[in-house]
């Protein structure tokens, strides 16, 4: 037989009151950081223009066993077809897109597929593997009027402090036609661990060695005359206020110097942002210029409907919202 204890009806009315109070702080919680649901897409490129994007594609795997980020063989054809729409209509079907978390070169080639069949362009793709555990890597698809492609993975034996420099190492793609270009497309080592004190210091100095290894290898490019763009995931954001902490911005500091210059200074600074982390909004994805691409760049967008969105993307496994970034544009004259 149950007793009820006489402190009952108060704690159930304690209950009652933290159940309020819970509820009317996620509402201000969601109030003071509000997300933007309505997809914006990248404005298409006009006719003399050539439309270079970036897109993390958030854990795009291979179905099968192997944690809940893996689908199964229906989720994934879900999500072929979710991604094959959202570069179509979102990302308006850039002439190059630099690529990131994608598992292999097959998964690549099954989205070119998928994209043409919805009635999108025909794309060629590369994708190199790398050292990463969970098996991401970066790659990257082009259309017509890009040619004369070629596609060579850099830094892949650099070691820093007794491990990789980087987990997935950067892809050097070189652009004969329309015109001559050179692209770096990178997927930096996010901040996880910056505020762990055993490992601060540590991933700090690699986030900082990449930076230097990267920006060394474009000045060196750019010494030579080439129109060089570096484009992807810097999981790295400026601090305009310094207010952040000062160790996740440092490396976007150290690369957004002259001559680079970021594509963000052709966007509304209010719109300057890729991914929201505790209701911060942050640029991480940048597209750093050399002085003689950034003479080319007409224009530069940012897609919405993707950051903040986290529900709903791991409740749909990403076929409803494909990524937990948005994308970059940015428009080169022809």
């Amino acid at each position: 037989m149950s007793v009820s204890s006489p402190l009952a009806p108060l704690n159930a009315i304690r209950s009652g009151i933290w159940l309020v109070w819970l509820l009317v702080s996620s509402q201000s919680l969601y109030a003071a950081c509000p997300v933007v649901e309505t997809v914006r897409p990248l404005p298409p490129p006009a006719e003399k223009e050539l439309l270079v994007a970036s897109q993390n594609l958030w854990n795009f795997m291979a179905p099968g066993q192997g944690g809940r980020q893996r689908p199964d063989p229906a989720q994934h054809e879900a999500r072929l077809d979710a991604l094959a729409d959202y570069v179509i209509q979102v990302l308006s079907a850039p002439h190059v897109l630099a690529v990131q978390e994608v598992e292999t070169l097959a998964l690549l080639e099954a989205l070119a597929e998928r994209i043409e069949a919805a009635g999108g362009p025909q794309y060629r793709v590369w994708l190199e593997e790398g050292h990463d555990p969970s098996g991401i890597d970066v790659g990257v698809m082009v259309r017509a009027p890009v040619d004369g492609v070629t596609v060579q993975q850099v830094f892949k034996g650099e070691r820093n402090l007794g491990h990789w420099l980087f987990h997935r190492p950067p892809l050097h793609v070189r652009v004969e036609a329309p015109f001559p270009l050179e692209l770096l497309i990178v997927h930096n080592r996010s901040g996880h661990g910056l505020d762990d004190a055993r490992r601060s210091s540590q991933v700090q100095a690699r986030r900082l060695a990449q930076a230097r290894a990267l920006r060394g290898w474009a000045l060196a490019r750019i010494s030579e005359g080439v129109p060089l763009m570096l484009i992807g995931d810097f999981n790295t954001a400026p601090d305009p206020d310094g207010s952040g902490t000062r160790h996740y911005h440092e490396p976007f500091d150290y690369l957004d110097r002259p001559p680079l210059r970021s594509h963000w200074s052709r966007v509304a600074e209010e719109d300057r942002f890729t991914y929201i982390f505790r209701c911060q909004r942050q640029a991480i994805d940048h597209a750093f210029l050399s002085p003689r691409l950034y003479s080319r760049m007409s224009n530069a967008a940012v897609t919405r409907g993707n950051a903040g969105r986290f529900r709903t993307l791991y409740d749909h496994g990403g076929t409803r919202v494909v990524s937990d970034h948005d994308g970059i544009g940015v428009y080169l004259k022809k």
